[in-house]
């Protein structure tokens, strides 16, 4: 399939094309990083770690919050999650995820 001039062409339908400074996915122009930075979710980050350990943080806040309402906010929140099961099952694939990020920066290393 074919777009017309101007159009970028993704899963099968056409879009408006981003201004400099921006890649499509599908309807949505996102701005790219800054230079020497890596993609990280709908945003960028200076390093794969970073964008690991945010990623790690806004996941574990949402179950966090999750277990405050199951709880009906009973105790702290942030106590209980510690102790639990789910927390070290967190805290395991976080360790698992720094472990994946610093061997992809070793690899980068030797490829750059």
């Amino acid at each position: 399939m074919e777009c017309g001039s101007g159009l970028d062409y993704d899963a099968g339908l056409c879009y408006k094309g981003c201004n400099i400074g921006y890649n499509g996915i599908g309807p949505v122009c996102w701005a790219n990083g800054p230079s020497g930075w890596v993609n990280c979710g709908m945003g960028a980050a200076a390093t794969e770690k970073v964008c690991a350990d945010t990623i790690f943080d806004q996941v574990s806040s949402v179950g966090n919050l999750a277990l405050n309402v199951a709880t009906f906010g009973a105790g702290k929140a942030a106590g209980i999650a510690k102790n639990s099961a789910e927390a070290k099952k967190l805290k395991e694939l976080y360790e698992n995820m720094k472990k994946i990020v610093d061997a992809n920066e070793k690899v980068q290393k030797i490829v750059n």
